[in-house]
């Protein structure tokens, strides 16, 4: 009887409770800033950037490439926006540290657990998957620290 009425008291209260703890000014900043974070991660002037180059293009970058950017582009705004809205949502005026661990958790629950399994299925590295997923890592962490904190 009581677990019943604590789960509608749950259902009832959490989205009002969860949409006004989103941070939208600093969700749309960090979205903006996770391209010039990805910017910088892929780039081939360090490590991280030199492996993410080599195991996508072993045979060296290619002079042209046939890429829709728009779709490319647009799918990661939207994606990280989300993602950023729901770290909002979770960590926002609960501290730096409980969101930087829950950043750090959602990093690796979520998205480390379900990119593993897609990268192994098409054949792709173990390094190639830690430098994508590692850029969550970073990206959610920093965000969660940041959000939590407002």
């Amino acid at each position: 009887m009581l677990e019943n009425y604590a789960v509608n008291i749950a259902i009832e209260r959490a989205p009002a409770y969860l949409w006004s703890n989103i941070q939208w000014g600093w969700v749309l900043f960090l979205t903006f800033f996770s391209f010039i974070l990805g910017a910088f991660w892929h780039q081939r002037f360090h490590i991280l950037g030199r492996i993410w180059s080599h195991e996508n293009y072993p045979q060296g970058f290619p002079e042209k490439r046939s890429m829709n950017l728009r779709l490319m582009f647009g799918s990661s705004a939207l994606g990280h926006f989300i993602l950023l809205t729901t770290l909002s949502a979770i960590v926002s005026r609960h501290g730096n540290s409980l969101g930087l661990t829950i950043g750090l958790g959602i990093s690796v629950v979520f998205v480390l657990a379900t990119m593993a399994p897609t990268y192994f299925f098409a054949g792709r590295s173990w390094k190639l998957l830690a430098v994508d997923a590692g850029f969550y890592v970073v990206l959610l962490g920093l965000a969660g620290a940041i959000l939590g904190n407002r």
